[in-house]
């Protein structure tokens, strides 16, 4: 509502000047794209705080554990050797 009142009221003011007129309809578009980002900004930072929060509501409080190690691949070879040997 506030953007088609703002582009109303540059119409009616600057009726007699296009130039400015038409400079008044730039300036009121610029100014509502730099609101979206803005907007758009402040709405991401606030989810990712949000999720934060739920996130350390779940776990009590606690940090996620660390990542597991990949483990390496069995060496299936050298236990058959080891139990052949041991058990002879």
């Amino acid at each position: 509502m506030g953007f088609t009142v703002s582009l109303l009221m540059d119409e009616l003011a600057f009726a007699g000047d296009a130039a400015v007129r038409g400079e008044g309809t730039l300036a009121v578009l610029a100014g509502s794209g730099v609101a979206l980002v803005a907007a758009a900004i402040l709405v991401s930072l606030l989810a990712r705080r949000e999720r934060g929060r739920e996130h350390r509501r779940d776990t009590g409080g606690r940090p996620p554990p660390p990542p597991r190690p990949a483990r390496p691949p069995r060496n299936t070879r050298s236990r058959c050797w080891r139990r052949s040997r041991s058990s002879a």
